[in-house]
């Protein structure tokens, strides 16, 4: 058990990786957007890890394509950082998250 705390506290944080990303996309952030998902908005019965991780999930085959970077903060928020040229399926993708919440006002 200490062990195991003992590697998280080791482990830097979505915030710190995303803020490392940024930091060396400096020189290279032509063509790349960004996209900000407000998940800690939604009602707390949305807001559970499954939900969450189905959101995060939806990014998958970008990341996988090396289209884009996923970061989720510790309020749930979902960052993605990607290239121009994605932009559609990255649009696509965020109607999949809007409409796995659309019960939520």
């Amino acid at each position: 058990m200490a062990e195991q705390m003992e590697t998280q506290k080791r482990l830097p944080s979505q915030e710190n990786l995303l803020l490392d990303y940024i930091h060396r996309l400096e020189k290279h952030k032509t063509g790349r957007k960004v996209v900000l998902i407000h998940l800690s908005k939604l009602k707390p019965y949305n807001r559970r890890k499954q939900h969450l991780r189905a959101a995060s999930y939806s990014f998958e085959g970008l990341i996988k394509s090396l289209q884009g970077q996923l970061f989720q903060v510790k309020n749930a928020d979902l960052f993605f950082i990607y290239k121009s040229e994605a932009q559609a399926e990255v649009e696509t993708t965020v109607r999949k998250v809007r409409f796995l919440f659309s019960d939520d006002p």
